[in-house]
């Protein structure tokens, strides 16, 4: 089985975007992640950048006839909406607005990129709502251990800080101070009771030094096996 991803923000540039494996996919295939029944099987998920839309293809060379269904597989690891429809897919991404849902709080350029906050209150704002819940589904991917259970805005926070640390400049000790700064803060409002009952103030910053060690080491995990980790130069 292949199982390849592409993420696109608009058609012109479909065919020259790489593709990357994700990094997890026992939420739809199980602990083994193995389909049955199937030789040359290939899965490609299209994401649209702009709204978190997803296309699926699905290819084979040969299918038994109780092969297992791979649709049925993947549909509670999918967005809502997503389509095999790849005309409806496209019509909508070349009529997909730029930025998400929201009041923008921020933006910043670095590296010719553009970074930007947007802020939304959930319970009053329907695009948000379905913009985030499609962003929470296409995390699972990505995220080891994100489900239902999950607060809702956790795998948002995890998926920013991941993303956000691949733009990091290590090497730059007052940008990375600042980025540990930011996730030390969330890690610590999680985190509250437990760093409460640590007592010292030294202890309960080597506790919060060790929960973000080892978070850094997993982001770095996840992006390097979707080949998205930096390297020094």
């Amino acid at each position: 089985m292949t199982n390849r991803l592409i993420v696109v923000k608009d058609a012109k540039d479909w065919s020259g975007q790489p593709t990357f494996h994700p990094a997890f996919t026992y939420h739809a295939f199980g602990k083994d992640e193995v389909i049955r029944g199937y030789q040359g099987l290939c899965i490609m998920l299209t994401i649209n950048a702009n709204t978190f839309d997803c296309f699926v293809e699905v290819t084979f060379d040969h299918r038994d006839t109780d092969a297992d269904d791979v649709m049925a597989m993947m549909e509670h690891s999918l967005p809502k909406g997503f389509t095999q429809d790849k005309e409806a897919f496209l019509h909508a991404l070349e009529h997909s607005a730029a930025k998400p849902p929201g009041a923008l709080v921020n933006s910043y350029t670095k590296d010719d990129k553009e970074f930007a906050t947007y802020f939304a209150v959930l319970s009053e704002d329907a695009a948000a709502a379905a913009y985030l819940d499609r962003m929470q589904k296409l995390s699972l991917w990505f995220i080891e251990g994100i489900g239902c259970s999950m607060p809702f805005l956790s795998s948002f926070h995890r998926c920013y800080e991941m993303l956000k640390l691949r733009f990091v400049d290590r090497t730059n000790e007052p940008e990375y101070k600042a980025f540990r700064l930011e996730v030390k803060r969330r890690l610590h409002s999680l985190h509250m009771e437990d760093l409460e009952a640590m007592g010292s103030a030294d202890r309960r910053k080597g506790l919060l030094a060790t929960l973000y060690e080892a978070l850094e080491a997993d982001y770095d995990r996840v992006l390097g096996r979707c080949g998205l980790l930096a390297r020094p130069e």
